[in-house]
């Protein structure tokens, strides 16, 4: 897997710095490694500066600004990379996630299309490009080139999460949700190990809630989801907030217990906001059913949204504007509703 081959590069060669600026990035992003570990890491890079070459200062300067929660300077910088340097992959993946992270669907095409064509198609990761610029193309409405590319890119390396996953919204996006349903369990051996399968799965309970077939959805999440719930895996954490807020609207009841396996992980985040988009998603895990017979909850919920109006009124991230203008909002509606 990706982790592992980057640790044990790692293990080889303690100075590798691009690929401790790829460690650091993903447990920043993913909330996978404690605070203690990504601190450490931060030091490491940091020690390294003045030895390194340019292009990896400028690396090291773009996970210091992500570090801090400057998206937009840290976009930036990658962005610059991949002008200057246009085959730098790693590079491409940061901005491409941070586009995708604030919402810049046209710049991450753009993004993409310039990364494919400086991609020498020998190159392994070649497949990968492609899916990724289908995923840009699919989220600027351009389903049919999308699925075009995608499909491209999966017949050259089938074990293709990020096809895999854009095959999954071009799909949904067209309704098509028995042939979802077919697609991604005839290919699950290509993206179940992958770091992205939490996601895909719950593409696939997406396309099960379509179709009602509620029992195969709830197998699906206890034997996908529940296994990666943890405070590390924060996205784990808002595929499965995000499902069974769904059945929550309609009126489904998931049962206590699987509510409860996704609030004590993420209860664990009340008080210390990170990201608009994760703090919503946790509202989601607190207000379900009828909150305001939960006293226990009900305190959390208040809590978090103290915290969270703190923190849009702070400086402390260039997500406390979205946070000021849409989190607020949007968790006090999701409380309400709750309360109802």
């Amino acid at each position: 897997g990706f982790l592992p081959s980057l640790n044990q590069a790692l293990q080889l060669d303690p100075d590798f710095t691009l690929a401790r600026c790829m460690l650091v990035a993903v447990q920043l992003e993913g909330g996978t490694s404690s605070d203690s570990v990504v601190s450490s890491g931060l030091e490491i890079i940091k020690k390294s500066y003045n030895t390194v070459l340019e292009r990896e200062k400028r690396h090291i300067d773009a996970v210091l600004a992500f570090s801090e929660k400057n998206i937009p300077k840290a976009l930036d910088i990658w962005n610059d990379i991949t002008v200057h340097y246009p085959q730098d992959k790693h590079a491409l993946k940061w901005a491409f996630d941070a586009y995708l992270t604030i919402g810049e669907y046209e710049k991450m095409r753009d993004l993409m299309s310039r990364g494919v064509h400086y991609c020498p198609k020998e190159l392994p990761i070649y497949p990968y490009v492609l899916s990724l610029y289908a995923f840009s193309l699919e989220e600027t409405n351009q389903r049919d080139l999308a699925e075009t590319v995608c499909r491209q890119g999966i017949a050259i390396q089938p074990k293709n999460p990020w096809g895999i996953h854009t095959m999954c919204h071009v799909i949904e996006e067209e309704r098509e949700v028995e042939t979802g349903v077919d697609f991604v369990t005839s290919c699950r051996s290509d993206w179940q190990a992958s770091l992205l399968s939490h996601h895909i799965s719950w593409h696939l309970m997406l396309f099960y809630l379509d179709l009602n077939q509620i029992d195969k959805l709830f197998q699906e999440f206890d034997n996908m989801l529940v296994p990666n719930l943890s405070p590390e895996n924060v996205f784990a954490l808002l595929d499965a907030s995000s499902i069974l807020w769904r059945l929550n609207v309609l009126g489904i009841d998931p049962g206590e217990q699987r509510w409860q396996l996704v609030l004590k992980p993420f209860s664990a985040k009340i008080g210390r906001p990170e990201h608009t988009f994760l703090e919503t998603h946790l509202m989601m895990s607190l207000a379900y059913g009828k909150v305001s017979a939960s006293a226990t909850r009900l305190a959390l919920a208040k809590k978090m949204i103290k915290s969270l109006e703190e923190y849009a009124q702070s400086a402390v991230s260039s997500d406390c504007n979205v946070a000021n203008m849409l989190g607020v909002p949007l968790c006090n509606a999701l409380l309400a509703y709750g309360e109802e």
